[in-house]
């Protein structure tokens, strides 16, 4: 008796959902960029090394017409001729960062490093934080610092662009380049069609 009338709640609750329901639409934000640069860094209290590094990152965040984004994003930092830093950091970003136009985004977690010194040959982590300037068509600055175990502390400066603020969220300099996927454009609107 129990399980039948479990079974008419759970099926009249369903079908109530299917009639009554609204459309819903939600944006979300997305980001995914390339850079290189340079890092410059120290462990267990040795010396101040220097090497060309690349990042890769990708996330999502919260819509992108507001006028501020939180978010979260993975990085990916092969250093050359040492290893790979993985970075989960939050953002907060700005519109205009979002919307491919001047803006800034901080960034603000923790870092695992695949490599150590000598010493400690065990990968190391601590905290990391970044600040991104962008500028139109998705081109941006990051300057990065880190702190970590094994006496470790280092920074870095990449320059890199962002593959869907340069196109999906652009909504700067469309009057030579139109962006027929701008997020906020009705005629984009999935709920509108």
């Amino acid at each position: 008796m129990r399980r039948t009338v479990s079974s008419v709640v759970g099926l009249a609750s369903a079908l109530g959902v299917t009639l009554f329901a609204q459309s819903a639409h939600a944006d979300a934000s997305a980001w995914v960029s390339v850079n290189g640069g340079t890092a410059v860094y120290s462990m267990d209290g040795g010396d101040v090394v220097a090497r060309g590094m690349m990042a890769f990152d990708a996330g999502v965040g919260t819509s992108p017409t507001a006028p501020f984004l939180v978010g979260g994003i993975f990085r990916v930092a092969p250093i050359i001729e040492d290893g790979v830093d993985v970075y989960f950091l939050a953002r907060g970003a700005t519109g205009g960062f979002q919307t491919g136009d001047f803006g800034v985004a901080v960034d603000l977690g923790g870092y695992l490093r695949s490599f150590g010194p000598e010493s400690s040959p065990t990968p190391s982590g601590g905290f990391a934080g970044s600040v991104v300037i962008g500028a139109p068509l998705g081109l941006q600055l990051t300057l990065s610092g880190q702190v970590g175990t094994v006496a470790t502390y280092g920074g870095s400066a990449t320059l890199g662009i962002d593959l869907l603020r340069l196109t999906v969220y652009r909504q700067s300099l469309t009057e030579w380049w139109p962006n027929p996927s701008s997020p906020g454009d009705p005629t984009h609107d999935l709920a509108s069609r």
